[in-house]
């Protein structure tokens, strides 16, 4: 083996092992991570409820805030600070018609949730015309009680329901 061979599998090696060092030390830099359900069970049942109360829809969990709502503020800065209100911020449910209206957002409230910063993130989807609706876990609603309430929410020319005019359903 000539020596600039030589010279160039050893210098590939170092890279290789270099590579293999800075992995290992992003690792414990950055930790380790592992993969999380989406939901939790009490979540995942309401999902349900929620799907079936909107058959001709769709329902979206676990929305950023940001994907939702933007700041309309004109200033830099203040846009900036605008946006850091709402950009680690979730809402539960985005329940959309099958045009992808949005109807409303719901959240499922629970012990974790704390009803005066509930009443800022309401006041910011309100101010940009989105309703929140709210239901307690330990007392959800069952679905038609759910479907009439986004039957009052949806956008009036939107394709919502299930049923028919004249009551029959499809």
């Amino acid at each position: 083996m000539s020596s600039s061979t030589s010279f160039l599998l050893a210098g590939l090696l170092f890279a290789v092992a270099l590579a293999m060092l800075a992995g290992m030390l992003a690792g414990q830099r950055l930790g380790r991570y592992a993969a999380q359900k989406i939901m939790t069970n009490n979540e995942t049942d309401f999902f349900k409820r929620l799907t079936s109360a909107n058959p001709n829809g769709y329902v979206f969990p676990q929305v950023a805030l940001a994907a939702l709502i933007a700041p309309t503020v004109r200033s830099p800065k203040a846009r900036l600070i605008a946006f850091r209100r709402i950009s680690q911020k979730r809402v539960d449910y985005a329940i959309y018609t099958n045009r992808l209206e949005l109807i409303c957002v719901v959240e499922l409230d629970d012990r974790t949730h704390e009803a005066s910063r509930d009443a800022i993130r309401d006041a910011f989807l309100a101010s940009a015309g989105i309703t929140t609706v709210r239901w307690e876990s330990t007392i959800k609603p069952g679905v038609e009680a759910i479907r009439d309430q986004f039957e009052q929410l949806r956008p009036a020319d939107a394709f919502f329901s299930y049923r028919a005019a004249d009551g029959k359903t499809w």
